[in-house]
């Protein structure tokens, strides 16, 4: 059974209203619908991934932004699904590394049920998959002048290759 998490962040609510609509148009053509749960104010990433553990599902599809996708990595802790891929913008570096350019194409690849293991990483308190970018980030640094950017506390890193690897330092 699938469940889909659909989180609106980055779309106006006529034009996340609008692929929703698609979404589940699709899902029901393709014969993968399932349960929906919509991220809001009152419901978290944590809540609907925990709501989804309890009703056993196999496939957590995440339907979102690439930010959405990694708050759910992060989110799963030693929780075991298999996680599918949605974007609902154009920008989605995730999609491109997946090779999904459009909603329908997603939900094609889904239908498929084409599976693959891929490496994830994690950095302090953030789990990714797709890119890590290391320089000044105002939300990172705040407003700090270049000489004290390599003051900073030190972040554990750490890095799975292949399910085989582990990769640890500071």
């Amino acid at each position: 059974m699938h469940y889909y998490l659909l989180d609106p962040q980055g779309l106006s609510l006529a034009d996340f209203e609008r692929k929703q609509a698609s979404l589940l148009a699709l899902t029901h053509e393709f014969n993968i619908s399932g349960e929906v749960g919509r991220l809001s104010t009152i419901r978290s990433i944590e809540d609907l991934v925990y709501a989804a553990e309890k009703r056993q599902v196999s496939t957590l599809v995440v339907c979102g932004t690439d930010d959405t996708f990694n708050r759910v990595l992060g989110a799963l802790g030693k929780r075991r699904f298999v996680i599918g891929f949605v974007p609902l913008t154009e920008d989605s570096q995730i999609a491109k590394l997946l090779g999904i350019d459009s909603l329908a194409s997603a939900v094609k690849v889904l239908a498929a049920r084409r599976i693959t293991l891929v490496d994830t990483a994690k950095i302090g308190t953030l789990d990714f998959f797709s890119y890590l970018e290391f320089g000044v980030v105002d939300d990172l640094f705040g407003k700090k002048s270049w000489l004290n950017i390599f003051s900073q506390k030190k972040i554990h890193i750490i890095a799975r290759i292949n399910n085989q690897y582990l990769v640890s330092g500071e």
